[in-house]
């Protein structure tokens, strides 16, 4: 399994608790990879997530109870959540 290292920002204006699924090998069943809260600009360290055949990976986040938002990916990507 190839992986690709991506990181994650808290792109709002206040601390927020961040849940981040990794959707690449079972979207029906996304790998939990990261949930802890984040300050405001703060980063998670890069997070190994699956990488396809093309390398591209596809991973699902979301801030405290709001919706889950789709992000497709690639190594080296930082994804400014919001």
């Amino acid at each position: 399994m190839a992986s690709i290292s991506v990181t994650f920002r808290n792109n709002t204006d206040a601390s927020a608790k961040w849940t981040i699924f990794d959707t690449g090998i079972d979207p029906a069943n996304p790998a939990l990879v990261f949930s802890d809260y984040l300050d405001k600009d703060a980063s998670t360290v890069a997070l190994p997530i699956y990488a396809d055949d093309f390398g591209a990976g596809h991973v699902q986040y979301q801030g405290g109870s709001g919706a889950r938002q789709l992000a497709d990916v690639r190594d080296g990507d930082t994804v400014a959540m919001q």
